[in-house]
């Protein structure tokens, strides 16, 4: 027996529905996995006889929040951490459930690092389908990069194999081109210490080294510094018999994660509106090279699909579907040059659509 939960939406009843079978219903598995927030949901594989009565289409029995797991810069407990989300969603299927198909679309795994990404999942999901008595096949367990997932969300179910461009810029950043719903070609997605240009943490990381070049007296003054250093919890220029400002700075930020750069991008985005005004110079110089980077990256990947009419981006990611001066200047610009831009759905779709697709296979 099963117990499925399911809210269809506001002012509707909850229900509760109740299954009797002799085989547990296979379940589908999608995660959206980042390397600040990790989002998973899991499904009952639904049978196309099986009546929707009190079900919404695309609903999902199961959605668990949980930290980040990116190998390269979520720090050394994100593997501890996405299985102790993987063990809060399996809690709560009975036990002998059957996982038929699993796709994780996950950041930071490219071709570099696919196959240790994949063995890691596939192990962890393995573990934990094993400790809560589910049954899984390692086979059935897929993992992709985040944008994969990102670029499959932004079309309508009967969107077979699209073609396009995906331009993210969340807590990473890439450009990817998609042709008839493969990959293409790739530019950046490179990771914070070697690209990622025009992402949040990017846009942190050269918050934190504008502000330790005004600190340092080799930089121009900006507003960043006295904003970052109010996050940090600093008060550098208040009391002179205080720690050099410089080392206080050091001593805050070499213990963060790289991830964790993000967490100042909304600062660089507020001072740094493009224009006359209210802003910051030195932010608006980093907005701008943002700016410039991600559009670089569409009409690059763009200029071979021309026999597209009209060629289609997809935006993905916080800074580029956040409203503010990144998002709000590449959409223009794509848009006065006669692109279709399209704003991704949520990532946690787009794996439950792929999850979908192969289980029909």
């Amino acid at each position: 027996m099963m117990k499925l939960t399911t809210i269809c939406g506001a002012g509707d009843i909850l229900t509760e529905t109740e299954r009797t079978v002799e085989m547990p219903i296979p379940m589908l598995l999608g995660a959206d996995v980042g390397a600040t927030h990790t989002r998973l949901a899991l499904e009952g594989v639904r049978e196309p006889h099986v009546a929707r009565a009190h079900e919404c289409e695309g609903s999902s029995a199961i959605r668990v929040d949980g930290a980040g797991f990116n190998v390269r810069s979520s720090g050394p407990d994100a593997l501890d951490h996405f299985e102790q989300t993987l063990a809060r969603a399996f809690t709560q299927l009975e036990s002998g459930s059957i996982l038929e198909k699993a796709v994780f679309g996950i950041s930071g795994a490219g071709p570099a690092r696919h196959e240790r990404i994949e063995a890691l999942v596939r192990e962890a999901v393995v573990s934990q389908a094993t400790a809560h008595h589910l049954q899984v096949d390692p086979a059935n367990v897929r993992v992709v990069d985040d944008l994969c997932t990102a670029f499959a969300s932004a079309f309508p179910a009967s969107s077979s194999r699209p073609t396009g461009v995906l331009v993210l810029a969340g807590t990473g950043a890439a450009s990817v081109s998609y042709v008839r719903g493969v990959e293409s070609v790739r530019r950046d997605g490179m990771g914070w210490l070697l690209g990622d240009i025009g992402s949040a943490v990017w846009l942190g990381k050269r918050a934190l080294e504008a502000t330790a070049a005004d600190l340092d007296a080799r930089g121009p003054a900006t507003a960043l510094t006295g904003r970052i250093c109010q996050e940090l919890g600093l008060h550098p220029r208040e009391n002179a018999a205080s720690l050099d400002p410089r080392q206080a700075l050091i001593r805050e930020v070499y213990d963060l994660a790289p991830a964790e750069y993000g967490r100042f991008a909304p600062i660089v985005t507020e001072l740094g509106h493009l224009g006359e005004g209210e802003g910051d110079q030195v932010a608006r110089e980093i907005v701008a090279e943002a700016v410039e980077s991600l559009l670089e990256g569409a009409h690059a990947l763009a200029k071979p699909l021309r026999g597209e009419s009209p060629v289609c981006v997809v935006l993905a990611g916080s800074v580029l579907t956040s409203r503010g001066p990144i998002g709000d200047l590449v959409r223009y610009a794509l848009e006065r040059e006669g692109f279709d831009v399209r704003e991704a759905a949520s990532p946690l779709e787009g794996a439950l659509a792929l999850a979908r697709a192969e289980s029909r296979l």
